[in-house]
């Protein structure tokens, strides 16, 4: 397996969706931190060097458009894809305020993977 060098943040307050997404996209080559809110995430985003971050809209402590909001007053700021069961915003009004791309719950991670590859300009 091909390492990607890229580091992901999977934020979501499921704990069986961060899990499994994350252990996936390790299995396919990315370094991969996991969080349950918006505001740990951002202390992450703080700490170490984030490549991109794939979020859940709505959590407690923080949620994803917090996380957008706030990540976007820092330097070179990771870009994010949320993904999302229910949101008060489109998906169009997602990508407007700067989401990067809108997936679905329940997730495909194949869809994700395929948008990471085509983001990163890489084949795993």
């Amino acid at each position: 397996m091909q390492e990607s060098n890229f580091e992901i943040l999977v934020v979501d307050d499921e704990e069986l969706i961060v899990n499994s997404l994350g252990k996936f996209l390790e299995r396919k080559g990315f370094s991969v931190t996991l969080e349950s809110s918006g505001n740990r995430a951002l202390d992450v985003v703080r700490a170490k060097k984030i490549d991109l971050i794939l979020a859940d809209v709505r959590m407690p402590d923080g949620d994803g458009i917090y996380l957008l909001e706030q990540i976007k007053m820092i330097p070179d700021c990771p870009k994010l894809m949320f993904i999302t069961g229910y949101s008060d915003l489109t998906n169009e009004e997602l990508i407007e305020k700067g989401a990067l791309h809108v997936f679905p719950k329940p997730i495909d991670r194949q869809k994700i993977l395929l948008k990471l590859k085509e983001h990163f300009q890489i084949s795993l």
